[in-house]
C-alpha cells in the first residue's frame, strides 16, 4: 500500500522537489500512456488551440526558441517540450517512428537546429502529408534561462481539410485533444487570438465540456497587439460577454511570419511585448499578472506545482491498485501448454469440471446457483407441463364428436355383443384413436425439450470451464451434441415403446376400477373432485349433460361405454405422466453422470488427435494478453519507483 496521500502531500508541499517530481512524471508518461485511468491522472500542461491561433508562436515566446511555422498545420504529431533550468544548453529529441517501434533518439547542439529537428522527427512518422499522428516527439531541452516546467503541444484544431488531408481531420485533432486533456490533472492552457470572440474557438468550447467550471483552464490571448477595443476587460475577465477562467487570462505578444522572414529575434518581440504594454491605452491599466510572456509563465508553474501536489498521491494509490488488477489478470490466464500432453491434460481438466457441475446441478447440491442452471428444477418444470397437456389430452373425450362415435358403433355392432360392452379389439381402436395417439406428441416435445434444456445447461458450462480456451469451448460443445443426439435416438425408442405398450387395454391394479367409479359417481352427481374434470369446467358441464340425457337403452350403453373409455384414459394418462418423464431423466440425466457416460464420451474424443487439439487451444490472444499484463506490471513497477523515489519515500 501506498503510505498516507496527506502524508505525500506534506511532503511534497514542504519539500520543494518540484523538478525531480516532474522528471518523474516525465519519465513514466510513456510507460502509462496506454492506461486510460492512470495516465489521465498525471500532471500535464496541455497547449491546445485552433489551427493559425497563434499556438505555436506562443510556445515560441515560453520555450525561446524557434519552432516549426507555417500554414495549415504546422503541428502534425504531439510535441512534449521538457523545459529544465541547467546550468548550459543541452537538448535531446526522441520519437518512435511508428508505435512500438524502436526509439530514435537526436542530440541538438545548436537552439537554432531545433525546428529543423522537429520537421525532420516529424516526416520520419507522418512522411510528407499533411495528416496528423499520435506520436509524440519529447524535446528535453535544458538552459539557465529557463524554469523546470512541462508543456505538451497538440496539432491545432482543424476546422477544414487542406489537399492531402483525411476528410475528418476535425474529428482526428478534436479526438486527440479530447484524449490528451481528460482528467482533473490536467491543465489546458489555451491558444485564443486577441483579434477573435474567444467563445468562437472550437478548443475552448471542447475544454470548457471537460472543464465546465474553468478550474483548469488557462488562456494564452495571441496576437494581443492587433487586439480590438475592450481587450482588458477580456484579459481580467470582467467582459460580460465573455467565457470567465478560474485560472485566468495572459495576453501574448507574438512573432508574426513577416517579422521572423525579416530576422526579428525573440528578445526583440520581448522587448516589443513591455513596450506594448507600457503604452497601450487599455494595456497598459490591466492586472501585471495579464500581462505577457513573464506572467503567463507565472502561472504555468504556480499551476504545475499545485497540481503535482495534489494529484500525485492519487496517482500513486492508483498504481497500486492497478498493480493488483494486472497481477489478477495473470493469475487467471491458464497456463502455458507446452505440448500435447499439456493441452490433453488441460481439456480433461475441462470435461472433468463441466461434468461434475453438471452432477451437483442435477442432484440440487449447488441450492445457490442459478435456478435456470439447476437441471432438477429444469426438469420439475417441463414434466409439470407434460402432466397438465395429458390431461388436456384426457380431457378431450368430453365432445360430441367422441360421444357419437361411441354411438356409431353401438349401431353397427348391435347384436352382436353384450348391450354394454365393445368387443376389445373394437374398444382398443376407439382408445387409440382419441388417446393414446394423442400422447406421442408432447411425450416426444417433453423429449425434445429436455435434451434442449440439458444441452443449453451444459453449454453454459462449458463456456465458464473453457474461457481460458475459446476453441476448446466449440470442440466440447460439438462433442456434447453428438452425444446427446445419440442418446437422444435410444431415449426415443424408449418413449415411444412406452406409449405403444399401453394400447393394451388390461392393469394389475385397481387405477382403472377406481378411475371407472369416479367417472359413475360424478355421473350421478355423488362426486365432483376429478384430476380429468376439475369442479367448474366446460368438461365436467358437458358430462353432466350427457348424463341427464340418458333415457334409452341405447344411450344406457354409450355413457357405459363412455365411462369405461374415460376410466382408460385416466388410467393410462397418468401412468404415462409418471413412467416417460423417469425415462428421459434416467436416459438424458442420470445416466450422464452417474456412470460417467458423458465424461467417458469427451475425454475419448478429444483424444482421438492430441496434436490438433494442441494446436486450437494455443491462443494467441491469450499470449498477448498475458504479454501486455506482464509489461504493465514492469511499467507499473517502475512507474511506482521513480514516482515514490521522487518524493523521497523510498524506491520499492
Amino acid at each position: 500500500m501506498t503510505d498516507n496521500p496527506n502524508g505525500l502531500a506534506e511532503a511534497l508541499s514542504k519539500d520543494v522537489k518540484v523538478r525531480a517530481v516532474l522528471d518523474a512524471i516525465d519519465e513514466v508518461r510513456p510507460f502509462l500512456k496506454d492506461m486510460e485511468g492512470l495516465s489521465q491522472m498525471l500532471t500535464a500542461i496541455v497547449v491546445v488551440g485552433d489551427q493559425s491561433s497563434g499556438k505555436s508562436s506562443t510556445l515560441e515566446r515560453i520555450a525561446g526558441i524557434d519552432l516549426p511555422r507555417g500554414q495549415g498545420i504546422c503541428t502534425r504529431v504531439p510535441l512534449e517540450m521538457q523545459m529544465r533550468k541547467g546550468s548550459k544548453f543541452s537538448a535531446t529529441l526522441e520519437y518512435q517512428q511508428e508505435k512500438g517501434g524502436s526509439k530514435q533518439s537526436v542530440e541538438i547542439k545548436d537552439a537554432s537546429k531545433i525546428s529543423d529537428a522537429i520537421q525532420a522527427a516529424t516526416r520520419d512518422i507522418v512522411g510528407n502529408s499533411k495528416n496528423v499522428e499520435d506520436l509524440p516527439l519529447v524535446l528535453r531541452i535544458s538552459s539557465p534561462i529557463y524554469q523546470d516546467l512541462t508543456l505538451i503541444d497538440l496539432p491545432g484544431i482543424a476546422r477544414a481539410p487542406l489537399p492531402g488531408q483525411r476528410s475528418d481531420i476535425e474529428e482526428q485533432t478534436l479526438e486527440m485533444m479530447r484524449r490528451y486533456i481528460t482528467g482533473e490533472a490536467k491543465v489546458i492552457l489555451c491558444a485564443l487570438p486577441a483579434t477573435n470572440d474567444f467563445v468562437t474557438s472550437a478548443a475552448l468550447k471542447l475544454a470548457l465540456q471537460l472543464d465546465p467550471d474553468g478550474e483548469r483552464t488557462l488562456g494564452a490571448v495571441t496576437k494581443i497587439d492587433q487586439a480590438r477595443k475592450g481587450i482588458a476587460k477580456k484579459l481580467e475577465g470582467t467582459d460580460a460577454s465573455e467565457i470567465t477562467l478560474h485560472l485566468g487570462f495572459a495576453g501574448v505578444r507574438c512573432r508574426t511570419e513577416n517579422e521572423t522572414d525579416a530576422g526579428i529575434t525573440l528578445e526583440q518581440v520581448r522587448q516589443a511585448e513591455e513596450e506594448l504594454f507600457r503604452t497601450h491605452d487599455e494595456l497598459k491599466h490591466v492586472d501585471d499578472s495579464c500581462k505577457g510572456v513573464s506572467a503567463l509563465l507565472q502561472k504555468l508553474v504556480a499551476v504545475q506545482r499545485g497540481r503535482l501536489i495534489s494529484h500525485l498521491p492519487k496517482v500513486l494509490h492508483q498504481v497500486d491498485d492497478q498493480l493488483k488488477v494486472q497481477k489478477e489478470i495473470i493469475d487467471k490466464l491458464p497456463d502455458v501448454l507446452e505440448n500435447a500432453d499439456d493441452a490433453f491434460a488441460e481439456a480433461r481438466d475441462c470435461v472433468r469440471k463441466i461434468c461434475t457441475e453438471f452432477q451437483e446441478r442435477a442432484k440440487n447440491e449447488r441450492l445457490d446457483s442459478d435456478v435456470d442452471l439447476r437441471v432438477s428444477i429444469v426438469l420439475s418444470r417441463e414434466f409439470e407441463k407434460f402432466y397438465q397437456q395429458i390431461g388436456e389430452i384426457c380431457r378431450g373425450l368430453f365432445k360430441d364428436q367422441v360421444w357419437e362415435h361411441i354411438e356409431s358403433l353401438n349401431r353397427d355392432l348391435k347384436g352382436a355383443h353384450l348391450p354394454n360392452f365393445l368387443p376389445p379389439p373394437v374398444f382398443d381402436i376407439l382408445f387409440k384413436e382419441h388417446v393414446l395417439d394423442k400422447l406421442n406428441e408432447p411425450a416426444l416435445a417433453l423429449l425434445e425439450t429436455v435434451s434442449g434444456e440439458v444441452e443449453r445447461i451444459l453449454g453454459v458450462l462449458t463456456t465458464s470451464a473453457t474461457k481460458m480456451y475459446p476453441n476448446l469451448n466449440g470442440i466440447i460443445s460439438s462433442q456434447v451434441s453428438d452425444f446427446l443426439g445419440e442418446t437422444l435416438e435410444v431415449t426415443e425408442d424408449l418413449v415411444l415403446e412406452c406409449t405403444s405398450s399401453q394400447s393394451e387395454c388390461m392393469t394389475n391394479t385397481t387405477m382403472y376400477i377406481d378411475a371407472l367409479e369416479e367417472m359413475k359417481a360424478i355421473k350421478s352427481r355423488a362426486g365432483t373432485k376429478s384430476w380429468m374434470l376439475p369442479a367448474g369446467s366446460e368438461e365436467l358441464k358437458w358430462f353432466l349433460e350427457k348424463a341427464a340425457g340418458v333415457t334409452t337403452p341405447d344411450k344406457v350403453t354409450t355413457m357405459e361405454i363412455f365411462c369405461a373409455l374415460g376410466a382408460q384414459a385416466k388410467t393410462v394418462g397418468l401412468i404415462l405422466a409418471e413412467q416417460i418423464p423417469k425415462f428421459i431423466r434416467r436416459n438424458l440425466v442420470f445416466k450422464l453422470h452417474n456412470n460417467r457416460a458423458l465424461e467417458n464420451y469427451l475425454v475419448k474424443a478429444l483424444g482421438r488427435d492430441q496434436q490438433t487439439l494442441f494446436e486450437m487451444m494455443v491462443d494467441e490472444r491469450l499470449a498477448k494478453k498475458r504479454d501486455k499484463s506482464e509489461q504493465n506490471i514492469k511499467n507499473l513497477k517502475i512507474a511506482r519507483r521513480k514516482l515514490r523515489s521522487a518524493i523521497g519515500f523510498g524506491g520499492k
